[in-house]
């Protein structure tokens, strides 16, 4: 019974070829489109989560930022290694200066930027050394030329040639290289490109390029067990202090949670993704419709036939 009922079904979709065509294309144009939507979603908020996450986890970054168009005080030393001092959870604290610069050797040329960094903003940041070594405390207190250059720098200008241990030159400034910071496909804190930039002591950049003892930002890494809005108004009262800053008068520094940054990622990238998944299902609905009409269409067609069979 299975059998012969198989065979006539077979049959009628020979002697209607184009409505079965069409009938298949509708599930199929239905489901790729769920599938399509649903991949591209998922896909897109795992870039941005990649991208995200070269900002380190439980970290604040920390900028000046002018009030009323008149330039905010720097920040310096003493600042970051008061909060590392006085803020309980509060695991490193390392500030970073960076310039414009182009970089040459062996006859290649790359125009990039120099950035101070030491052990602890590494480790804040999320960068790590793929090759060769980290900077030692020796280089780091007496600010010595070596340098540690992204995949970027490697690709344009050495080409073929060994890093390790070659001499390079920075703007005026001769180096040797130490080390290959890993690829990665997000920006850092200053929203630099990691991977094109050569990474110097940060006393090896203030006295060679920017001229000051001063960072342009720090990044402050705290202990997940505490709650990051406890310490992030602890910096906040204790900057407003060492700033001077009047009660009632605003901040002269913003604090951005890299935690808020990835919740709102998410938050955006989940209601793009329901988005298109919606507008997936319409489609898989419309293509449900079809369906239904055809065969709605055969079988009125053949009632008759049905109803003696």
């Amino acid at each position: 019974m299975f059998g012969a009922t198989l065979l006539l079904a077979f049959r009628e979709i020979r002697r209607h070829l184009l409505r079965s065509f069409l009938t298949t294309l509708g599930i199929i144009i239905g489901v790729a489109a769920v599938i399509t939507m649903v991949t591209l979603g998922n896909g897109l908020t795992a870039d941005v989560q990649e991208d995200i996450s070269g900002l380190g986890s439980n970290v604040f970054i920390i900028f000046p930022e002018s009030v009323e168009g008149r330039a905010p005080p720097p920040f310096d030393d003493d600042d970051i290694r008061a909060v590392e001092r006085q803020i309980p959870g509060v695991s490193s604290a390392a500030g970073t200066a960076q310039a414009g610069a182009t970089a040459f050797h062996n006859g290649q040329d790359w125009s990039t930027s120099v950035q101070g960094a030491d052990p602890e903003f590494f480790a804040a940041q999320s960068i790590e050394v793929e090759e060769g070594r980290d900077f030692t405390d020796q280089e780091v207190e007496s600010g010595e030329a070596v340098c540690i250059v992204g995949t970027k720098i490697v690709d344009e200008i050495f080409v073929e040639d060994e890093v390790l241990g070659e001499q390079m030159r920075v703007g005026n400034v001769s180096c040797q290289v130490v080390g290959v910071a890993g690829e990665r496909s997000g920006g850092g804190g200053g929203g630099q490109d990691v991977n094109d930039v050569v990474f110097m002591p940060l006393k090896t950049v203030q006295r060679r390029f920017t001229g000051a003892g001063n960072v342009q930002f720090f990044v402050v890494k705290y202990d997940g067990s505490y709650a990051n809005a406890s310490i992030q108004q602890q910096l906040i009262d204790l900057l407003r202090e060492r700033r001077v800053i009047q009660p009632g008068e605003a901040n002269d520094f913003n604090i951005v949670d890299t935690a808020d940054i990835n919740e709102t990622v998410s938050n955006v990238t989940g209601t793009m993704t329901a988005v298109v998944t919606v507008i997936a299902a319409i489609s898989l609905l419309v293509g449900g419709i079809g369906i239904m009409n055809i065969m709605l269409v055969s079988v009125t067609e053949r009632t008759r036939e049905i109803g003696i069979r």
